[in-house]
């Protein structure tokens, strides 16, 4: 389950989406660690992620790395992509967009990978012992859960 209050790491840290490079073409065997080593050269970075395959736990050939700023994150698309990489500037998600839209003050939480089977009274005893005004779960037009819910 995943619980997001709105706002980004990207946001707060007062960086636009012009510094977060996705790069892919990365090998199996790239780790969080060995991403960041990799991409330290092209400047300071703020954040790093190699995606990694639940299952397997080798990399999926991607991940993101967020620079302090636009140049060092252009140095960096541009250096990895003559190395043979296929890096540029990440676009931001409808998640992400979301989020920014959203009050900074605002008291709703997100909450996402709810079970298809929560209903509203397990989301309620999901925040126990908290005072909740409102809750919701997202469902479609058949009435079954999209595994998505809020609570203020």
């Amino acid at each position: 389950m995943f619980l997001s209050v709105a706002g980004s790491a990207a946001a707060a840290q007062g960086l636009s989406l012009t510094t977060n490079v996705y790069i892919r073409g990365l090998p199996a065997t790239t780790t969080d660690e060995g991403l960041h080593a990799m991409c330290a050269a092209f400047g300071a970075i703020v954040s790093s992620k190699a995606i990694i395959d639940q299952k397997t736990g080798e990399c999926k050939g991607y991940g993101f790395v967020m620079y302090v700023n636009d140049e060092q994150a252009r140095a960096s698309i541009n250096a990895l992509n003559a190395k043979g990489f296929q890096a540029s500037f990440a676009k931001e998600s409808f998640s992400t967009k979301l989020k920014n839209l959203q009050d900074p003050n605002s008291t709703n939480i997100y909450v996402s990978n709810l079970p298809l089977d929560f209903d509203e009274a397990k989301l309620e005893e999901l925040f126990q012992p908290y005072k909740i005004l409102s809750h919701r779960i997202l469902r479609d037009s058949n009435n079954v859960s999209r595994g998505v819910g809020f609570a203020r």
